[in-house]
């Protein structure tokens, strides 16, 4: 992935042109495909998370249409971001190093119990931080990009 932010959208690119091509093609077609699909999705899945880190609106803006990752087979939406509907716990890491006079911190999401890095990018909703919320984002290997968030009434 480059630095530059050029090479994230050649992958995204590139896997939006061979989504487009294996929707149309015949079954055995598509199957001589996978192994090509599978190669891009990694790559864009290793964008996507970059972006996630550098530029979560813009990962927004990058996600597949669920009618289109519905259609694509296993193989590819294993390597792709899934949509999550439902309670998470919101938390904030803080890293301090006083010998040093350094402090860092870190936005986790709590979701089934696994902690995940989180990278809100908020359409709707506030962020309040080690309390229960209902959650809509996307979940990506160990990230979580968060798109509405609101207080659970359970919490």
């Amino acid at each position: 992935m480059a630095a530059t932010g050029v090479g994230e959208s050649d992958d995204f690119a590139r896997f939006s042109k061979w989504t487009s091509e294996y929707l149309k093609a015949g079954e055995a077609e598509q199957a001589n495909m996978i192994g090509e699909g599978a190669r891009l999705a990694e790559g864009r899945r290793q964008a996507l998370v970059g972006l996630m880190k550098s530029n979560p609106s813009e990962a927004a803006r990058n996600l597949v249409a669920e009618e289109i990752r519905t259609a694509l087979p296993a193989e590819i939406r294993g390597r792709m971001e899934a949509p999550f509907h439902g309670i998470g716990i919101p938390r904030m890491l803080v890293f301090d190093h006083f010998d040093r006079g350094e402090a860092r911190h870190a936005l986790s999401m709590e979701l089934d119990g696994n902690h995940l890095h989180l990278h809100p990018a908020l359409r709707r909703g506030t962020l309040v931080l080690n309390r229960e919320a209902k959650v809509k984002g996307y979940r990506l290997g160990a990230h979580f990009l968060l798109l509405e968030a609101r207080a659970s009434r359970d919490a």
